[in-house]
């Protein structure tokens, strides 16, 4: 909402370019998080596999 309020003060327009950009970043950022979080996720289920794995042979 700063953000907004920000370029509300240099661009009136309602479908302003600093807008869309904005969001655009914002969803990228979305994005790349998102598939961090997938790749440790998986490599966190990939390691509690092995370790109870090693328990039940040992």
């Amino acid at each position: 909402m700063r953000f907004e309020k920000a370029v509300e003060k240099y661009d009136k327009s309602t479908t302003s370019e600093l807008l869309d950009l904005c969001n655009e970043v914002r969803s990228e950022t979305a994005s790349v998080y998102m598939e961090i979080g997938v790749q440790v996720s998986i490599l966190l289920m990939v390691d509690m596999i092995s370790n109870i794995e090693g328990k039940r042979i040992a």
